[in-house]
C-alpha cells in the first residue's frame, strides 16, 4: 500500500511533533505499507525541511501557502491549489490511500476524492467549525465556518473510516447516522517512554529552577484565549498563590509572547519572582513536568468540547501528575471523577477553586506522591497509549 499522510499543521508545529509523528513511526512499522508520503502545510512562506522519523519509506512533500491578504482569499486559493498539487502526488506516486490529520486536512482529502477517486480517512476527526463557533473566532454567518460545516458534512458521506478522538464524538456520529463500520476512536496518544516521570530530572529541574524541596509546583503547557482559558487563566494561578502561599510554584510552557504573560500574571498580583514561562522543545517537556506536583488545564467548557482530547492531558498523566480542570473536556473529566489520583474537577463558575487546590495537596503530599504517580500512569497507559493507535491502524489499512 502507498499511503498519503496528510497534516494540517507545518512540520514544525508542536502538535505534529506530538500526535503525528507518533503515528507515523506505527505506520512505518507495517510491512504491507510500502511507502508513505507525508505532506504538511506551511504558512510562514519559509523553506522547511524535515523533521521526523526517519525511514526509507517516508518521503516529506511540504505544501506552501501563498500567505496572501485577506486571510479568506489565502484560505479560498489553499484549497484550489492544494487540492490539485495533492491529485497530482496520488497520480504520481500511486497513491492507495490518504489519511488526513484532523477535519481540515479531511476537507483536502475529499477534494482530492472528488477529483482522483482516492479512498481517505480521517483521524482526529472533530467538529472543527462548532470548535471555532463556539470559541467566538468565527460567527455562524462566516465564510470559513460556513464552508468548514459543509466539509465536515461530506466527509461523513464519503470518508472511507473516520476516527474519533473521543467515544463522545463517536456516539454523536452513530446517532447522526454515520455507518458504524466506519467510525473509530484514537485518542491523542502518548509516547510512554518519552513521557514519563524522571526523578533525576526533577531534582535537576528544580534546582536550576530555584525551587524549593517544599515548595508545590503545578504546570501549564499550552496557549491562552480562544479555545482556553485567558483573563480566567491568570485568575485561576493567582488563586493557586493565595491558598498555597509562599511555598507554591508556576512554571508555564508556552508559545505566545513570554513578556505579556508575565504582565498579565503581574496584573492580577502573581509574584512573577515564584513563575517561570519559557517556550521549550518537545522533547524537553518531560523534564520540567517531572518537576512538578500537578497539572493545569485551561481548556474551556463548551457543548462540543466533550468531543476532544487534549493531547497534553495525556502528557501529563504519563509523567504522573494529576490534573486540575474543568467539566466535559472529551472523556477526560470523566476519568477525573472516576479516579481520586487523577486530578479535580473545579466548576464553571471557580466556587470551589480552593477546594480543588486542597484535594491536590493532599494526593501530592510526600506520602501519597508516588501513589500518585503510578496510578496516573496506569491512567495514560489505559487512555492513551499509542498501542490504541496501532491496534485500530491494523483494523483500517491491514
Amino acid at each position: 500500500m502507498n499511503l498519503l499522510y496528510l497534516s494540517y499543521w507545518g512540520i514544525n508545529d508542536g502538535l505534529t511533533h506530538s500526535t503525528i509523528f507518533p503515528h507515523l513511526k506505527i505506520l512505518n512499522g507495517f510491512e504491507n505499507i510500502t511507502s508513505i508520503t507525508f505532506c504538511t502545510v506551511e504558512r510562514d512562506g519559509k523553506k522547511v525541511d524535515y523533521a521526523g522519523p526517519k525511514s526509507d519509506k517516508i518521503h516529506f512533500h511540504p505544501l506552501y501557502s501563498k500567505n496572501i491578504k485577506p486571510a479568506i482569499l489565502n484560505k479560498v486559493l489553499d484549497f484550489i491549489d492544494m487540492p490539485n498539487a495533492l491529485a497530482d502526488i496520488c497520480r504520481q506516486q500511486n497513491i492507495d490511500k490518504i489519511l488526513a490529520r484532523c477535519a481540515p486536512a479531511g476537507a483536502l482529502a475529499w477534494k482530492v476524492f472528488e477529483k482522483t477517486q482516492t479512498p481517505f480517512v480521517v483521524e482526529s476527526f472533530e467538529p472543527h467549525s462548532d470548535y471555532m463557533l463556539e470559541s467566538g473566532v468565527w460567527s455562524s454567518t462566516n465564510p470559513k465556518y460556513l464552508f468548514e460545516k459543509h466539509w465536515e458534512k461530506k466527509q461523513k458521506e464519503t470518508a472511507a473510516a473516520l476516527i474519533t478522538v473521543s467515544h463522545n464524538y463517536k456516539q454523536q456520529l452513530l446517532q447522526e447516522g454515520v455507518a458504524p463500520e466506519k467510525v473509530f476512536t484514537i485518542p491523542c496518544c502518548v509516547d510512554m517512554d518519552r513521557f514519563n516521570f524522571s526523578s533525576e530530572a526533577r531534582t535537576a529541574m528544580r534546582t536550576r529552577l530555584g525551587i524549593a524541596d517544599n515548595m508545590k509546583v503545578a504546570v501549564y503547557v499550552g496557549k491562552f484565549g480562544d479555545i482556553y482559558y485567558k483573563e480566567e487563566a491568570f485568575a485561576i494561578i493567582k488563586s493557586a498563590f493565595d491558598f498555597f502561599g509562599d511555598s507554591f510554584f508556576m512554571i508555564i510552557l508556552s508559545p505566545q509572547n513570554k513578556q505579556e504573560i508575565l504582565d498579565a500574571l503581574a496584573k492580577v498580583g502573581v509574584p512573577i519572582a515564584r513563575v517561570f514561562v519559557d517556550c521549550v522543545p518537545h522533547q524537553e517537556i518531560p523534564n520540567y513536568l517531572s518537576a512538578a506536583d500537578f497539572a493545569i488545564s485551561f481548556v474551556k467548557p463548551a457543548n462540543c468540547r466533550k468531543f476532544c482530547s487534549p493531547i497534553k492531558d495525556g502528557e501529563y498523566w504519563a509523567v504522573g501528575l494529576p490534573i486540575f480542570m474543568t467539566e466535559d473536556i472529551g472523556d477526560d473529566s470523566d476519568i477525573v471523577k472516576a479516579n481520586e489520583f487523577s486530578g479535580y474537577i473545579f466548576n464553571p463558575d471557580f466556587s470551589d477553586l480552593h477546594k480543588g487546590f486542597a484535594h491536590m495537596q493532599k494526593i501530592t503530599a510526600s506520602g501519597s506522591h508516588a501513589e500518585t504517580i503510578d496510578k496516573n500512569r496506569a491512567i495514560a497507559a489505559a487512555y492513551r497509549n499509542s498501542s490504541i493507535a496501532s491496534r485500530i491502524y491494523k483494523t483500517i489499512f491491514g
